[in-house]
């Protein structure tokens, strides 16, 4: 697996484990889109994503989750923490791909 297809991986898997309500604008897509099995995440080239001068521990991934019936969502991922604990999920998942 490359870095690339790693960070899509994490999205992914982040993207599922998300519970937005249904007041939300578009939340029937976004349902669909998440529960659909073959939903794919297409990671956007626009750098590394982090954030700050260098010791900024947010950074954000912005990806889009597209399935085979013709269905998509923009996800923006954040998370703040140590990147050590990111590098360390996508390291498990190589040895579980």
């Amino acid at each position: 697996m490359t870095p690339d297809e790693r960070v899509a991986a994490y999205v992914l898997e982040r993207f599922r484990a998300t519970g937005y309500t249904r007041l939300m604008d578009g939340y029937d897509v976004y349902q669909h889109v998440r529960d659909c099995p073959t939903t794919q995440a297409k990671v956007e080239e626009q750098g590394d994503g982090r954030c700050g001068e260098g010791t900024c521990e947010m950074f954000y991934i912005e990806a889009e989750m597209r399935c085979e019936h013709g269905a998509t969502y923009d996800f923006t991922y954040r998370e703040g923490g140590e990147i050590a604990d990111l590098i360390a999920h996508l390291a498990t998942m190589d040895q579980t791909a």
